[in-house]
C-alpha cells in the first residue's frame, strides 16, 4: 500500500478532453493499494518464474480539506468525480461507466521534492462530501497508476 500526504497538494480532475476541475487542498491524505495475481512454477522444488495474470483495479482512497477550487466547466466537485454534468468517458466503451482522470500534484514537507501521481480512468464507488466544511471523501477504483518526481 502506498500512502501520501495531500498537504498544500493541487488535484486535478479532468474528463479526458476539455473540462476539468483543479483543487487546492490544504489537508489531507491518499492512499492506493496494488492487487496482482502471480502464478509461481517450480522446479524441482525451487522457485523458477514468477508470471503475473490479470490484474485487479487498483483501489484509492482520498480525503481532504480544501481551500480553492477552480472549474473550466463550471461543475462542482461531487460531479466532477461521479463523471456526470456532461463530463465524457475516458474509455471508448458506451457501457462502462464513466471515468476520470486524477492528477495529483505535491511537494514532499522533508524532501522538497516534488511529486505527481496519475490515475487514469478513474471510477468513484463511493463519495462523501460536506460543502460548508469544504471536505472530501473518496474510493474508487483504476487500473494505471503513474507515478513520477520532478
Amino acid at each position: 500500500m502506498s500512502q501520501r500526504s495531500l498537504k498544500d497538494a493541487t488535484i486535478t480532475l479532468s474528463d479526458g478532453a476539455s473540462a476539468s476541475l483543479e483543487v487546492k487542498v490544504g489537508e489531507g491524505n491518499l492512499s492506493w493499494s496494488e492487487r496482482r495475481n502471480l502464478e509461481y512454477t517450480r522446479n524441482r522444488g525451487a522457485l523458477d518464474t514468477v508470471r503475473e495474470l490479470d490484474e485487479e483495479p487498483l483501489e484509492i482512497r482520498f480525503d481532504f480539506i480544501w481551500e480553492w477550487v477552480f472549474s473550466t466547466s463550471g461543475t462542482s466537485i461531487s460531479a466532477a468525480i461521479k463523471g456526470t454534468a456532461g463530463w465524457t468517458s475516458t474509455v471508448d466503451d458506451a457501457c462502462q461507466p464513466e471515468a476520470i482522470d486524477i492528477t495529483v500534484e505535491m511537494t514532499g514537507c522533508e524532501t522538497g521534492v516534488a511529486e505527481t501521481i496519475v490515475f487514469s480512468d478513474f471510477r468513484y464507488d463511493s463519495l462523501d462530501y460536506d460543502l460548508r466544511a469544504g471536505s472530501v471523501s473518496c474510493v474508487g477504483r483504476c487500473n494505471i497508476v503513474t507515478p513520477s518526481e520532478g
